[in-house]
């Protein structure tokens, strides 16, 4: 009887220790952050950019309170390290900086370029239990992190998340960005059978206005950041971009390509069809000639027709089998020289070194040490297969009556 006198007595002093929160802040005393920027430092080596939320400054929905200015502030601080940056932000900020709403991180092309300075923070990103390791990461490109940071949207509170959503929305519709994580972009670092790539961002308009409300103040956007091909790493480094039609190259090979739309000649005359793929799959294989690795691309897509500039015949098999041939040529061409660019580059970020590693662990031991120089001189071959599916509400193009 003594004995669960003695247990109930404890669990009764015990519970109020339990149930609470050894480490729980007040929100008055957090600062949010909803978002980072790395650019070079001058006396440190870093200066880094904190987007910081203004909970007075963003209304609380339909019908809440008019704002009274831009929904965030950016503060900026040096450090040699990151964990140094931000202790020396709590000065500024006097509040405790808080990183579990952090859901982007730009890094400057200058520090991308310098391997030292581009690993020197990952550390402290992966390790911060705050911290999300699923906030994306862009590279600012000829412009400083902290003015990507910087810039206000009108379409979005935060404009952190009008980033975010552009490239999810870019990639879903025009294949020609990808969304690269933390996690994704460490992955691409430490592996030895893929190179990493990332979101390139520029600034575009007037960037003396960025950060400001003039920028948005007009319905035309003086000032605006927008996404502008892929950064290509090599051994811890940026070494060169991608551009235009080679981005959406990535994500054929990738088996991301969730939508795009080609723009096909027919006749003699440029760009008369747009061809929508909807549902596409990719895979790449393998094979060897005296050690020598050459690589087989095959993709499959369907889609549709969204716009018919010519009088075609879209009800006769044979037109669409011809559309099909073209539309087949022409992502044929986008994929090979995608891949010809990454070769000169000599960044493997299809991640083709993990099919040799697979196929043949004893010769990828050989070519590891050194294997986006032979990525470089590898072949690669591809084969398209497109169905066109149907086109759109209509059948034939007005263009066909026009004829008649």
């Amino acid at each position: 009887m003594k004995k669960k006198i003695l247990t109930t007595l404890i669990i009764f002093l015990l519970t109020p220790i339990l149930s609470s929160c050894w480490d729980q802040n007040e929100m008055t005393d957090l600062a949010f952050i909803m978002g980072l920027g790395i650019d070079k430092g001058k006396n440190k080596k870093y200066e880094v950019s904190f987007q910081i939320i203004l909970p007075r400054n963003v209304t609380s929905g339909e019908g809440g309170n008019v704002t009274q200015g831009p929904p965030i502030t950016v503060v900026k601080s040096p450090g040699d390290t990151l964990t140094e940056a931000s202790r020396n932000a709590h000065k500024l900020v006097g509040r405790q900086l808080y990183y579990a709403h952090a859901n982007l991180v730009v890094v400057s092309d200058k520090v991308a370029k310098d391997k030292n300075l581009l690993l020197g923070f990952f550390d402290a990103l992966s390790r911060d239990p705050d911290f999300r390791r699923t906030a994306q990461i862009v590279i600012a490109q000829k412009v400083k992190a902290e003015d990507i940071l910087s810039a206000l949207s009108i379409t979005e509170q935060m404009p952190v998340n009008k980033i975010t959503k552009q490239i999810e929305i870019s990639e879903k519709v025009l294949g020609k960005t990808i969304k690269v994580d933390i996690d994704n972009f460490l992955d691409g670092i430490i592996s030895d059978e893929k190179e990493p790539i990332a979101t390139g961002y520029i600034v575009k308009g007037k960037k003396n206005l960025i950060g400001t409300p003039k920028s948005i103040e007009n319905s035309r956007i003086s000032a605006n950041v927008m996404a502008n091909g892929l950064a290509v790493f090599r051994q811890g480094k940026l070494v060169g971009w991608m551009d235009g039609d080679k981005t959406r190259g990535v994500n054929w090979l990738s088996n991301k390509m969730k939508n795009t739309e080609l723009s096909l000649d027919w006749e003699g005359k440029k760009n008369v069809i747009n061809f929508v793929p909807l549902r596409s799959r990719s895979s790449t294989s393998v094979r060897f000639m005296n050690k020598k690795p050459i690589f087989q691309v095959s993709i499959k897509t369907e889609g549709w027709i969204s716009e018919a500039n010519a009088p075609i015949d879209l009800e006769n098999p044979n037109e669409l089998t011809k559309i099909a041939e073209i539309a087949g040529e022409f992502i044929k061409k986008d994929i090979l020289q995608t891949v010809h660019e990454a070769q000169k580059l000599k960044s493997d970020i299809f991640g083709f070194g993990e099919k040799v590693h697979r196929k043949n662990p004893k010769l990828w031991k050989e070519l590891k040490g050194n294997w986006n120089e032979h990525f470089a001189e590898s072949d690669v071959t591809v084969k398209v297969e497109v169905y066109v599916r149907r086109g759109g509400v209509r059948t034939n193009p007005f263009w066909v009556d026009l004829k008649k």
